[in-house]
């Protein structure tokens, strides 16, 4: 559910926050540069404090000449232990706050990152960002959880401010990196704020302004590979001495960037003046955002109302009619379209993934049964358990016809799931989408299903969803 849906907000043009999805993470990252570009109050002064932040922690680590046992270092590890901030519910799921031992690792990379920056003689930075070109374990996540924390006490100020409009009730409640203290140097914990608060977990809640959000920061490590690939050819040939390709790894740019930091000087100046447009929420591209909309919709004109299954057949029957709904909506009421994109190409296995969760979770709360979606169990994540009870359960996993793991998926990853939650009943559901796969790869499906039922002594049904967008007649198939 929205956070709109859940509070009963009419929004309008001056709600510019991002909606997030209560029950689930958008893979969308809160993008350093585009708060420099578009500070607004409360964040008018974010990009100077991010700046500021950052600054204390490369003089702690300078004085401490990279030292890793010297007070001043430890003490800038303990403001780079940032935890996750799950209240915004984005980014990928790290399962509330990250584990001390990772988030030790994650501190010891950038710090040195910033150790290396000093050795090149960078004594300060403008975009903190730019550190992920100086280090391989830096990402968009990380990036975003950064930024996050130190301007915690800003989103907290603007989430209040939505909260105040809409008349929605706010809790007091503590989060962790509530504020930073740039007199004493330290992260504050104790101190009490009034948010809003998922009625459905009990959490706290935070609203973050839509135009701050993107899918990579504007400044990260492929782009500025592209950038010097074009503009600094030459000089890569000439004095590095590189074999220059359009693709490489992020150990290979990081490598570059600390042999030629003065072409990450270069980079930066030049994102400056391109300046960053943040992802485009209305026509919503990656299909990030509009899958649950879209998916509940469908199911809310399409009711199941089956009443809460008495028995394992009936949860099974159940779960059958939901797989049938998703069918219909993709094969002949519109669903297709959105598993592809407007040049033709796939949006790939997690657009059709995405788009089930968002029909099968409606009719789930119509029928009062649980999904889980990606599930750790045994050897890896499965893509959905359905669950009514301890006893009735009922795993699906979803592949592309066209997955280089298909067979993969239907011999070998779903019979372990099966076996390791210890369930009985599984679900292989293939969403084809091109002729070729329904000519040579799906009218084998049968075959194999039967071989490995009678190896698991499980019940396997594959279901088949013809996603091509041109489907050919069916005299033809």
């Amino acid at each position: 559910m929205l956070f709109s849906e859940r509070f009963s907000i009419k929004r309008d043009e001056r709600d510019s926050w991002f909606d997030p999805l209560l029950a689930f993470d958008t893979k969308l990252f809160i993008d350093p540069f585009l708060v420099f570009k578009y500070g607004t109050p409360p964040f008018d002064n974010a990009h100077e404090k991010l700046v500021k932040f950052f600054n204390i922690v490369f003089k702690l680590i300078a004085s401490s000449g990279g030292e890793p046992t010297r007070s001043n270092y430890l003490k800038a590890l303990d403001l780079l232990l940032f935890p996750e901030v799950a209240e915004l519910r984005l980014g990928y799921t790290k399962g509330g706050i990250e584990g001390l031992g990772s988030a030790k690792i994650f501190a010891k990379s950038m710090a040195d990152a910033v150790w290396n920056s000093i050795e090149r003689g960078i004594e300060k930075i403008e975009h903190f960002e730019e550190l992920s070109i100086f280090s391989e374990g830096i990402g968009a996540d990380r990036i975003s959880d950064m930024a996050a924390n130190i301007l915690k006490s800003e989103l907290i100020s603007f989430t209040q401010g939505v909260c105040k409009r809409h008349n929605i009730t706010q809790v007091p409640t503590r989060l962790r990196h509530s504020s930073f203290s740039f007199k004493f140097i330290k992260w504050l914990d104790s101190e009490v704020c009034k948010l809003p608060i998922n009625p459905d977990d009990q959490k706290p809640i935070l609203l973050v302004p839509e135009k701050f959000l993107n899918t990579l920061p504007t400044i990260n490590p492929h782009d500025f590979w592209d950038y010097i690939f074009v503009c600094e050819n030459e000089r890569l040939r000439r004095e590095l001495s590189w074999e220059i390709k359009r693709r490489v790894d992020k150990k290979t740019i990081v490598s570059i960037a600390r042999r030629a930091p003065d072409l990450v000087e270069k980079y930066i100046a030049w994102a400056e003046e391109k300046r960053g447009t943040p992802y485009n929420l209305t026509k919503d591209p990656k299909f990030l955002h509009k899958w649950y909309q879209s998916g509940v919709r469908y199911a809310e004109d399409n009711p199941l109302k089956l009443g809460p299954p008495k028995n394992h057949k009936e949860f099974l029957d159940l779960i059958q009619r939901i797989i049938k709904e998703y069918r219909l909506f993709v094969e002949l009421r519109g669903g297709c379209k959105l598993l592809w994109n407007d040049d033709g190409s796939s949006r790939g296995e997690t657009a059709g993934q995405l788009l089930l969760l968002a029909v099968a979770s409606q009719y789930a709360r119509d029928n009062n049964f649980d999904i889980s979606k990606e599930v750790n169990i045994g050897r890896g994540p499965v893509d959905f358990k359905f669950s009514n009870g301890f006893f009735r359960k009922v795993v699906i996993e979803v592949k592309l016809s066209k997955s280089s793991r298909f067979w993969h998926g239907l011999e070998k990853q779903l019979p372990e799931y099966l076996k390791a939650e210890d369930v009985q009943d599984g679900i292989y559901l293939v969403i084809g989408l091109r002729d070729i796969d329904f000519k040579n790869r799906i009218p084998k499906i049968e075959r194999i299903l039967k071989e490995v039922e009678e190896k698991t002594k499980k019940n396997i049904q594959c279901v088949v969803v013809d996603a091509r967008p041109s489907k050919p007649p069916a005299s033809k198939l």
